[in-house]
């Protein structure tokens, strides 16, 4: 028996050994196979043509050129070109392509040119295909020559054996995840081997999971290019010299924002308009209903949902589809973005209402998301503002329209002139309305509930007197975000305590006289902002209260002032603390003071120093320099200050390191008062005011006389916006001083974006000094007769969008330059950028 179970094994193993023997000889067989039959491999064109999408480039000219020298180089061994679906990427690696066909210089010319398409959902063995044709073998099936091994290993290691001698550049067209390619048989680009890859996606975290040394995002077409694009494409059949025509068609281009692809396809649509009917009603499809187009929703539209679709996530495309809610061409405001998604509920991660600086954080991850995805982009002022491409808008309105989800339907009519509201018969369906900058008198008067209504947003309607009709607020059960800011309203109803699903409510900039106390019942209001309603008159405390979940309470500006003690008369004019006590997941407060004792008693307050993000300190008596300077000293967390109208006050003492999250500082009316800033020997640093203000970004001071210059601010490194306004004694914005370290130095505020002076009548001059100002976008001054000259270097004039003044002052102003020729040169490339006024 121990015999036989022996023999057993032994056969056991020698079979494995077979096995194993049998297929080392398949593999060596395949690698003799794929190396004998080089011979009969023809050797492959360096550069194989790629079909163009386009006839020629256009306006992208200089993008090319730019990739072509980061070819040539040594260092740029990955190149990413990034951009939003349909902005041209293709179009420019197949030219990049393209170009190695009649390449006349070979001294940095590539063995071999390979184009992969790789597209969202990569398959590894056609890539291995793709790259295998360039390299001369056949594709799978393909009988007629050479094939890649079958074996996975041995087809990756020939690849990989194949690639590494030879110099080569591969682009990778259509990238929507990043690419191992490791794992296909391609050879990183080194020094060594001086090969290189470039590759396109709508994703910039697609780039940085490649490591792309160079990651360019290809921008859209300017006014020129794209009326070049739109003319070709409508072509030779219509008339486009016709003035009335030309209106129109100049009018339509200028509506796709420089998008390739919405150019080439509204211009194709328009390719057998002949008439001026036609293209006057072309025009206003545009406008309002762009998907009627031709091609708009199976090209444009649906290109763009293939990167919403990508987010693969519902909040993340939610918070998208919201940004369409504000008014086309507009930049929108990143903090009022956010501050709608967390009344929402969109920033919670499914928990209850989680404090609003998580929540805010995770909006700010959000829109970081959704810039890198190429579905939304920085505004002009940076990380302030975003904004959101024409297109990409239009395609969030078409998501919202119904046809995708009946339960997410928009109703969208920002910024159109209305005076009275059309369409509500939408409301009753819809999820979100706006009604923003418009100049509508009455609200509707609602027949029907409004049962998936969460947010409303009719705001801006500055211009005329707008009524709440009876029984508005009584059918919108669901509604979470309410905007009634900048609105004439002087009346809010009781029938707002219906809203007890409302987590959101801007009444800022309003004319509401008093607040009803049946505001108290809504008790899920997580933020309420009663800033600026300067008629406010009376707050019942039921009104407060009883709102339990309230995180944000700002009544900055409302004509109210935080006392600790209620007076003998205007009772009804007045808050306390004790109003305040019930509000216990209270974050953020702002609030007026008028005293000094409520300002002792508000520092003093550990739960008040920690929630006051907003103080307005006004019409102060009795209160030195020093004690003010003690007071604001504790208040780390102010994020928004503003004092004024108290001329007792004979200066503004602050010290390095003090409000260390300061953004905003208002001064106004303050007839004697100086900031005076303690030296770095009183606060024991080695640098001059290192670490003041260091998160200000705007300073106002208005009717204050007391200022001579504004040196300090050159140690503010957040600074964007600075208006200054009929301050009479200043006469040098930026006396001429030393460095830190003693040496003359020029004058730099890195991200200074706007300077605004008005009515400054010693003001001679900004600096001495030469001004380096790299992001100045807007200048406006008026009525400073003594300001001739401008001390800025050119560098601070790249940036330059606008500029402000008397014509007079226009035609005498000087420049930092001594050469007349450079001065001349500077004010004939200012010219374009001057408006009159």
């Amino acid at each position: 028996m121990g015999g036989w179970f022996e023999c057993l094994h032994a056969r056991y193993k020698l079979g494995g050994q077979a096995a194993d023997l049998l297929d080392q000889v398949r593999q060596m067989k395949e690698k003799r196979d794929s190396l004998g039959d080089l011979v009969n491999r023809a050797r492959p064109e360096a550069a194989k043509e790629v079909a163009r999408r386009t006839a020629s480039i256009i306006g992208c000219e200089e993008m090319l050129s730019e990739i072509r020298s980061y070819l040539q180089d040594d260092k740029s061994r990955i190149i990413g070109i990034l951009g939003i679906g349909g902005v041209g990427k293709t179009t420019l690696l197949t030219e990049i392509n393209n170009e190695f066909l009649v390449a006349a210089d070979t001294s940095n010319k590539f063995d071999v040119v390979i184009w992969v398409s790789v597209t969202r959902e990569p398959d590894v063995p056609r890539i291995q295909d793709d790259i295998g044709v360039r390299l001369g073998y056949c594709r799978r099936g393909d009988d007629s020559g050479v094939q890649l091994p079958k074996n996975d290993h041995v087809r990756l290691e020939t690849l990989n054996q194949e690639l590494s001698k030879r110099k080569f550049l591969m682009l990778l067209d259509d990238m929507w995840h990043k690419l191992d390619l490791s794992k296909i048989g391609v050879p990183l680009p080194s020094g060594d081997n001086k090969s290189k890859i470039v590759l396109t996606t709508r994703f910039s975290e697609v780039c940085d999971d490649m490591e792309a040394d160079v990651k360019k995002r290809v921008p859209y077409l300017g006014a020129e290019a794209s009326w070049e694009l739109f003319s070709k494409r409508v072509g030779t059949s219509v008339n486009l010299s016709d003035p009335f025509i030309h209106q129109h068609a100049k009018a339509m281009a200028v509506k796709c924002k420089g998008l390739p692809l919405a150019l080439a396809t509204v211009g194709r649509a328009m390719a057998n308009a002949t008439t001026v009917s036609e293209w006057t009603d072309a025009e206003k499809d545009l406008t309002e209903f762009p998907s009627d187009i031709s091609g708009m929703q199976q090209e444009v539209f649906s290109s763009l949902k293939f990167s919403f679709d990508r987010l693969n996530d519902k909040s993340l495309q939610q918070c998208l589809l919201y940004c369409s809610l504000f008014s086309p061409n507009r930049e929108i405001d990143r903090n009022q973005l956010i501050e709608y998604w967390v009344g929402e509920g969109l920033l919670d991660g499914g928990r209850h209402s989680t404090d609003i600086s998580r929540a805010r954080r995770k909006g700010s991850q959000i829109l970081g998301k959704l810039k890198n995805s190429c579905l939304l982009e920085a505004g002009s002022w940076g990380d302030r503002y975003v904004k959101l491409h024409n297109m990409v808008r239009e395609m969030a309105l078409w998501l919202t329209t119904g046809e995708f989800d009946r339960t997410n339907m928009f109703s969208v009519n920002a910024e159109k002139g209305l005076t009275r509201v059309s369409r509500v018969e939408e409301w009753a369906t819809a999820r979100r309305i706006s009604l923003m900058r418009n100049q509508i008198e009455e609200f509707p008067r609602l027949a029907n509930n409004c049962d998936n209504l969460q947010t409303l947003l009719i705001t801006g309607n500055k211009t005329s007197p707008v009524v709440i009709p009876e029984n508005f607020f009584r059918f919108m059960c669901a509604l979470r975000v309410l905007d009634l800011s900048y609105n004439k309203i002087e009346e809010l109803p009781g029938e707002i305590g219906l809203l007890v699903e409302l987590q959101y409510l801007n009444l800022s900039y309003t004319e509401i006289k008093s607040l009803p106390k049946e505001l108290g019942r809504l008790v899920k209001l997580r933020q309420l902002n009663l800033g600026k309603i300067f008629h406010l008159r009376k707050v019942p405390c039921e009104a407060l209260v009883t709102l339990q979940c309230l995180q944000t309470l700002n009544m900055c500006g409302s004509g109210y002032y935080l006392t600790w003690e209620r007076g003998d008369s205007d009772e009804e004019k007045i808050f306390t603390t004790n109003d305040l006590d019930s509000l216990t997941r209270m974050e953020e407060l702002g609030v007026d003071i008028e005293t000094y004792p409520s300002l002792e008693k508000l520092v003093s307050s550990a739960r008040m120093l920690k929630s006051t993000k907003f103080l307005r300190v006004i019409k102060l008596s009795g209160i030195s320099s020093s004690q003010l300077s003690a007071a604001l000293g504790k208040l780390n967390g102010l994020e928004d200050l503003t004092i004024g109208k108290s001329p007792e006050l004979e200066e503004l003492r602050f010290s390095s390191g003090q409000l260390p999250h300061l953004e905003i500082l208002a001064i106004f009316d303050l007839s004697r008062a100086n900031i005076v800033l303690d030296r770095p020997q009183e606060i024991g640093i080695a640098g001059y005011h290192l670490s003041l203000f260091p998160r200000l970004r705007r300073l106002v001071i208005t009717f204050s006389h007391g200022f001579r210059d504004l040196t300090w601010i050159q140690q503010l490194p957040c600074l964007e916006y600075i208006q200054l306004k009929g301050c009479e004694g200043m006469e040098e914005l930026l006396a001429d001083g030393e460095g830190a370290n003693g040496e003359n130095v020029e004058c730099n505020l890195p991200n200074l974006k706007a300077m605004l002076l008005f009515s400054l009548p010693k003001l001679r001059i900004i600096s001495q000094r030469a001004l380096v100002l790299p992001l100045l976008a807007v200048l406006k001054v008026s009525k400073c007769p003594e300001l001739k000259r401008l001390s800025l270097v050119p560098q601070s004039l790249s940036n330059i969008k606008e500029i402000h003044g008397e014509q007079e002052w226009w035609n005498r102003l000087e420049f930092y330059q001594q050469n007349d020729t450079v001065k001349n040169t500077i004010r004939s490339s200012l010219l374009p950028y001057f408006i009159p006024i």
